[in-house]
């Protein structure tokens, strides 16, 4: 969780978490008798000698040329413009203890490097800015903006600073504003552009502002996203910002599009975004503490340096409307650090162009993504540590109205009548909806249509209940395709964690409570709730811990097998083979510590396409199960809404066995399908 308690930074000034103004007016540092004392009017020039205070007499301002010597500090105490900047190797420009400086070369923030993780403030590089119009080199001087994740203190500069207010001109950088004068409630037509790193966009504290038509390019590293360092625009503090038309593209290590923290609404209208990574420092090991986590967990069989968006802080919500996301690698739509956030795509693409998942519900989170197109790498969705709750529908006017009274998305009457009705389209090369930890629940209903290269659902939680609910309405219904014929995959966790490697079992005791592993509510539980709807496909419980998957069919149909299994990796899962975490390999076999309890209700069918181990079964008077069932060697008639228990296999029938899977086993690179009919 982020630090909210006041900090003393690596200048000795104490700060709280949110950097406040010093006066009500801008302050600015001037030396006077070669000591600095504070004076009001950052926005107001000063004279470039007062403002300057350097160590070597080759150090100076001559004809509004300032150099920096070889091996000299130089404090820049005020806002100067200049013609020229010179700084030679080993010279460096600094503001004042408490404040930071900004280097803009007609309008485009540059200069400032970060190359180490150890490094929490960026410094500005030797080299020669000159301006290509007069006066067209500034130096910026704004009173240090902080946060602290982990009570690790990040400096932010910013071009725009808005806070309840107004436009704080101590913490904002106007020289940086192009195309576009901001108010104190809204910016149109505004650009800005960065090539230097640690800079942030648009940073908006407990005020409701509106962002029409605007161009954000940012070219270099980021430091911490979970610092909101480095990023386009930030909501925070409670902000309502509306985002409109906004075409945005940045670069670079942690260089995130927009983020949402400490309980903002941000809105994002018919916009375009692109985000694509950088290159790490050389001294970053691969990690999951926050104050130092600048690429994707490799733990999680993905890789990358930057998402594109973010959810901080509790109660944040984002919502992204008639818009293109795309993140080069690691994520799209991610929420981290926080509980009760809400997270939504309507009507959106959400592409990864490598590695990477659509969007990461985390913390007790909500995600609403109607009628969006997800074209990913790694996964659809990732769900963990919380009681998340991912929905994937048709953006029917009903549903999109709803969410515009609950999320306050200010949608107007002419908006809403414009949104057409879509249906999810969503694709993965590997994973469809991976589920992990906590309480987990994913529910794809309408025509949503999925398709995923491995299993289309996999849980890997070894407590809590994960529930899949897969919903047709009796017009519609969605519709599922694996490349490896696997709908439901349950398996073990196989995060080896940081440096860590990971083998699967070999020596597994079985169980002796062969009661409890034909009750759902004995262990940990992965739910599967098919409602008027035909699948055709495999569903496999392959974990060796006691976990049992349950498979309610209500007025549905499944083609395919209903198992226990053993599953097992290709080989060793370790960082230089992240890609085998999730993918395995599936041999039905008999119980172990996990069980498979079935249940057919509703006029619902299960067409047995090969052998397959559960160890509860219910088939009530209006179901049917075409297979043979066999307990204890002996073959059996299920009676209708008796429940059998024990270890019961189903085999397939001749018709069904011909047209289902005559292998017992499933590669992860099988070309067998499974899909809706």
């Amino acid at each position: 969780m982020r630090n909210t308690s006041p900090q003393t930074d690596a200048f000795g000034v104490s700060s709280p978490r949110r950097a406040r103004r010093l006066a009500a007016v801008a302050v600015a540092v001037a030396t006077v008798g070669g000591s600095l004392m504070l004076v009001p009017g950052a926005a107001l020039a000063a004279s470039p000698s007062s403002a300057l205070s350097c160590g070597n007499s080759a150090s100076g301002i001559v004809r509004n040329v300032l150099t920096v010597a070889a091996d000299d500090t130089c404090t820049i105490s005020a806002t100067t413009d200049l013609d020229k900047l010179v700084i030679a190797d080993g010279g460096e420009l600094v503001a004042p203890d408490g404040y930071d400086v900004t280097l803009t070369v007609d309008g485009v923030e540059t200069g400032q490097a970060w190359f180490s993780i150890q490094d929490v403030a960026g410094w500005l590089q030797p080299g020669r800015y000159v301006s290509k119009h007069r006066d067209g080199v500034v130096l910026t001087v704004t009173t240090r903006h902080s946060e602290s994740p982990n009570r690790v203190e990040f400096p932010i500069r910013q071009s725009l600073y808005v806070d309840s207010d107004g436009i704080d001109q101590s913490q904002s950088v106007p020289s940086s504003w192009l195309g576009g004068q901001p108010t104190a409630t809204g910016s149109k037509g505004l650009n800005i552009v960065s090539t230097g790193s640690t800079f942030n966009g648009m940073w908006f504290d407990g005020v409701d502002y509106t962002v029409k038509d605007s161009k954000i390019s940012m070219t270099g590293d980021g430091r911490n996203d979970f610092a909101d360092d480095g990023a386009a625009i930030v909501g925070d503090n409670g902000a309502n910002v509306t985002i409109d038309g906004l075409k945005l593209k940045n670069a670079g290590v942690v260089r995130t599009a927009i983020i949402s923290d400490g309980g903002a609404n941000v809105v994002v209208k018919h916009s375009d975004i692109d985000v694509s990574g950088g290159t790490l420092p050389s001294d970053y090991v691969a990690n999951v503490d926050m104050p130092t986590m600048v690429a994707a967990p490799w733990m999680l069989g993905l890789e990358g340096t930057n998402r594109a968006t973010l959810l901080l802080g509790d109660g944040s919500k984002a919502s992204y409307i008639d818009s293109d996301i795309t993140a080069e690698d690691w994520g799209v739509l991610s929420t981290d650090a926080g509980s009760g956030v809400k997270l939504t795509a309507i009507n959106s693409s959400i592409k990864t162009i490598d590695s990477g998942y659509g969007t990461y519900g985390i913390g007790s989170a909500t995600g609403e993504y109607l009628g969006s197109r997800f074209d990913v790498n790694s996964y659809i969705s990732i769900s963990a540590n919380g009681e998340n709750v991912l929905h994937f529908g048709d953006s029917d006017k009903a549903s999109v109205a709803a969410l515009n009274d609950s999320l306050n998305l200010g949608l107007t009457n002419k908006e809403l009548k414009q949104l057409t009705k879509q249906n999810s389209k969503l694709s993965s090369d590997r994973i469809g909806f991976m589920t992990w930890a906590g309480d987990n629940t994913v529910n794809v209903d309408g025509g949503t249509r999925v398709s995923t290269g491995l299993a289309t659902f996999e849980d890997k939680s070894n407590t809590g209940t994960t529930t899949y609910n897969i919903t047709g309405d009796g017009k519609s219904a969605p519709t599922l395709h694996s490349g490896t014929g696997v709908l439901v995959q349950v398996m073990n966790q196989d995060d080896p964690g940081p440096g860590g490697s990971y083998n699967d079992p070999t020596d597994v005791k079985q169980t002796t409570d062969a009661a409890a592993r034909a009750d759902a509510t004995q262990r940990a539980v992965t739910v599967t709730n098919v409602t008027d709807d035909d699948l055709r496909g495999d569903l496999f419980n392959g974990a060796t811990v006691a976990k049992n998957l349950v498979v309610n069919l209500d007025g549905s149909s499944v083609t395919g097998r209903i198992s226990t299994t053993t599953a097992v990796h290709s080989g060793t899962v370790d960082e230089a083979n992240y890609e085998r975490i999730g993918d395995v390999t599936n041999t039905v076999s008999a119980p172990v510590n996990g069980g498979v309890i079935v249940d057919l209700a509703d006029h619902s069918t299960w067409n047995v396409t090969g052998k397959s181990y559960v160890t509860s079964l219910t088939v009530d008077k209006t179901s049917k199960l075409n297979g043979i069932v066999s307990i204890d060697g002996e073959v059996i008639t299920p009676k209708a809404g008796v429940t059998y228990t024990g270890d019961i296999l189903v085999s397939a029938s001749a018709k069904h066995h011909a047209k289902g899977h005559s292998a017992q086993t499933q590669h992860s690179n099988a070309k067998a399908t499974a899909h809706r009919k």
